[in-house]
């Protein structure tokens, strides 16, 4: 190999990357380079051909160590199966119906009578085990878990009187454990 090429790599690739490494994994960089002694290299091998073998057992160390995470066990599909939530949260619509109520109040403010609830085709809905609607904070009870279906056409349905309009978050829960979130902001029609 030629020298200038054993420096060149050495000068522009590995010790930036040995340089990025100690300060961000500092002093758990040594463990994790050297947790075992560095393989032996016989003497027929150029000097900087030793020490690029060397950086390239110590790279390979590091992805290993790197790419080994433990993946959390409630993230590890099981059997292969694709959880409700993947399969349906596309299928899934977050709705409000709105009607006005007549009376005010607070000064200029209407009073609406309104409900949100999930609109879906009734295999998936019986899927679903609860769904959870987060109010705006000025709610008394700001967290709202519904676990019954109820109607089919407004299932897992809540119903309030307000009088301004806010984005509700929505968490999906489903029988299979699954879940995903979303939001929906609240339209007033008269």
């Amino acid at each position: 190999m030629d020298k200038h090429i054993g420096k060149w790599a050495t000068g522009t690739i590995v010790v930036p990357l040995l340089v990025a490494m100690v300060s961000i994994f500092g002093v758990q960089l040594k463990d994790a380079l050297f947790p075992t002694p560095p393989p032996k290299i016989d003497n027929s091998i150029a000097p900087v051909e030793k020490r690029l073998l060397i950086v390239e057992t110590q790279v390979n160390i590091l992805t290993e160590i790197f790419h080994s995470r433990q993946v959390p066990r409630d993230a590890r599909p099981t059997n292969n199966r694709i959880s409700d939530s993947d399969r349906f949260k596309q299928k899934i619509k977050v709705e409000n119906a709105s009607q006005y109520s007549g009376r005010k109040l607070y000064v200029g403010k209407k009073a609406w009578d309104w409900t949100i609830y999930i609109d879906s085709a009734p295999s998936i809905l019986a899927k679903i085990s609860c769904v959870t609607y987060q109010l705006h904070p000025t709610f008394k009870d700001p967290t709202i878990r519904i676990c019954k279906q109820g109607q089919s056409s407004k299932a897992f349905s809540y119903s309030t009187t307000g009088w301004g309009t806010f984005n509700v978050g929505v968490k999906i829960e489903f029988k299979d454990g699954s879940e995903f979130t979303t939001d929906h902001y609240l339209i007033f029609r008269e």
